[in-house]
């Protein structure tokens, strides 16, 4: 290997002094530092080519690159238990990416009886943190079935009772807080029981109970008419349970702890606190106000002009992201289907009693095509704040977030 090596610097030294001296000739004066300066771009080992990155999913990203995590919120019980049984390495993949291997379910099962507890009171819980909880959240995140991802997040099922909720960002807790006040205020209503957060690097995780059943939109398309109105009924139930929490005084409109109101109108308002609405009317103005390419004045007031007076200045516990792929259900022996939970609580709180019924179909446009708005609980139903939906529609069609025609029909997400 070295006589090769030899040989090769040995014919590159000779062609060097051949340019040189071939230089000097021609030319006594020539600066011999641009001979050297060619002659070594052109000597060059080529570079070896290195694979292209690999596209990691967010799922893939975190296990990478988190390297913090923090106790928000208290864990459960079960959680505490469910990470200290993923307090171990990962393994490495095989396969796709994106498959996701399970535990045996014997995995996480004590084998044998059990030994009596020592006398006198349980020592005091040591909570995880630091690199532990690190390991336990990889681990976890690497190993849990996937519910629902995408590139805002991902929705774990972390075994038969535990669900665990990923999104970005880490100072939004609207979600938790909302099913902690339900738990607290409203416990028969059947949203997600709370069970601990968690931030981790750059996202925040939240850990609630696991429905073990399949979404409204899913079962729609095999559900007959009797179906569907038992569905109705049920969730009016619901909803009308949930409107009878009336916000507090002094709480602005929003989070039930005054994170503040999240819409996406908000989004076309610079410097406007998320706090700083506290009055149906202030919020109403909000609604209909843009600072970017606004409609003319003229024709917002037109808009405006068709609402009717509020009918009330109380604001009731809302949703606000009520649809088919937010309501669980399953079926009984009999094949009648019933609501085990709503799920989804991102951007509840106190809101104007009407502006359930103007969101409740903000994804249903000239495309899609099935039922689902026949069978709406009357009480956050369109029909219920028919100006209000309609001007609603009109408006968010004129500042670029609307219903627009689409030239051939579908069956979409309701």
């Amino acid at each position: 290997m070295s006589d090769t090596v030899d040989t090769v610097k040995a014919e590159q030294n000779q062609r060097l002094m051949q340019l040189l001296g071939a230089e000097l000739e021609s030319n006594p004066d020539a600066d011999l530092s641009t001979i050297f300066g060619r002659f070594q771009l052109e000597n060059r080992p080529p570079k070896s080519k290195k694979p292209p990155p690999k596209n990691m999913d967010y799922c893939e990203t975190l296990i990478a690159y988190a390297n913090d995590a923090e106790v928000v919120y208290p864990l459960s019980d079960s959680v505490e238990s469910l990470l200290r049984f993923h307090n171990r390495p990962i393994e490495p993949s095989t396969g796709n990416s994106k498959s996701v291997s399970k535990p045996s379910s014997s995995d996480h099962q004590i084998r044998g009886p059990l030994p009596p507890p020592p006398p006198g009171p349980p020592p005091p819980r040591k909570e995880m943190s630091g690199q532990t909880l690190v390991r336990s959240l990889k681990h976890m995140i690497s190993t849990c079935e996937r519910c629902w991802d995408d590139m805002r997040g991902v929705v774990l099922k972390c075994n038969g009772s535990i669900a665990a909720k990923i999104l970005s960002g880490t100072h939004d807790y609207t979600e938790y807080t909302a099913l902690q006040y339900l738990a607290l205020h409203m416990p028969d209503v059947p949203a997600p029981k709370p069970l601990g957060l968690v931030t981790f690097s750059g996202c925040r995780i939240m850990f609630m109970t696991y429905f073990p059943s399949m979404t409204l939109e899913q079962a729609w398309p095999n559900l007959n008419h009797e179906n569907k109105l038992s569905i109705q009924q049920q969730l009016e139930t619901i909803f009308s349970r949930l409107r009878s929490m009336k916000k507090p005084a002094g709480l602005p409109l929003g989070g039930v702890n005054g994170e503040g109101v999240k819409d996406w109108h908000m989004d076309r308002r610079e410097g406007l606190r998320k706090d700083s609405i506290k009055t149906v009317e202030e919020f109403e103005d909000m609604l209909f106000t843009v600072d970017e390419w606004p409609p003319t004045k003229a024709w917002t007031r037109l808009l405006r002009s068709f609402l009717p007076a509020p009918k009330t200045t109380v604001c009731v516990f809302t949703h606000g992201d009520f649809r088919a792929a937010n309501v669980m259900v399953d079926q009984d022996d009999n094949e009648r289907f019933f609501v085990t939970g709503i799920i989804d609580w991102e951007t509840s709180g106190f809101y104007p009693d009407y502006f359930e019924s103007m969101q409740v179909l903000w994804i249903f446009d000239a495309g899609v095509e099935n039922d689902w708005w026949e069978y709406l609980p009357t009480c956050i139903a369109p029909s219920s704040n028919l100006e209000r939906f309609l001007v609603g529609r009109i408006w968010d069609s004129c500042i670029g977030f609307g219903a627009a025609p689409v030239p051939k029909p579908q069956t979409r997400a309701c």
